[in-house]
């Protein structure tokens, strides 16, 4: 179902999440592709941040400032077409994804960053970066060091409206 979708989560913080993320964005620009990093902290909003819709479990967020050092900033810094940014509580998070969705009215490749959504969608493309020693076990998702980033990026393709690994030949 989400097969021009990629989400990324980590095992803790500075694990290379936005790092991949910014990777992909350079090689396939001419995409378009739209990053979304959904939240369960909630921050101050900033002056870069244009509320797109609001309830009082979770808000919507389009980045406009590409100057700076936050994640969204930075995929756009990179060459994202638009980036979003969701605070949500951890029970709403996939009613504020599937909203956004509906809404997006867009063909363009999405890279999501998000830890909360992880568990809770299936069919489609999972990419946990790992660091340190936690350990989290899941068949469906691919691994990744932010060591191997270059690597993993150089392989990953995009066809036909989907996202794949290229198999070495």
């Amino acid at each position: 179902m989400y097969k021009k979708y990629i989400l990324i989560s980590g095992t803790g913080q500075n694990t290379g999440k936005t790092l991949l993320v910014c990777s992909i964005v350079k090689k396939f620009q001419y995409l378009k592709p739209i990053y979304l990093k959904i939240s369960t902290h909630f921050h101050t909003k900033t002056s870069g941040l244009t509320t797109i819709f609001e309830t009082e479990n979770f808000k919507i967020f389009e980045e406009t400032d590409a100057i700076g050092i936050k994640d969204t900033q930075r995929t756009l810094n990179a060459g994202a077409y638009k980036s979003f940014y969701i605070q949500t509580y951890e029970n709403y998070a996939l009613d504020a994804f599937h909203l956004f969705i509906e809404n997006l009215n867009s063909q363009n490749p999405v890279l999501i960053e998000s830890n909360v959504l992880a568990s809770k969608i299936a069919s489609i493309m999972k990419i946990i970066m790992t660091g340190g020693t936690k350990k989290i076990e899941d068949s469906n998702s691919i691994f990744l060091h932010q060591t191997k980033i270059d690597e993993f990026t150089e392989k990953l393709e995009f066809k036909k409206d989907t996202f794949f690994i290229k198999n070495k030949s």
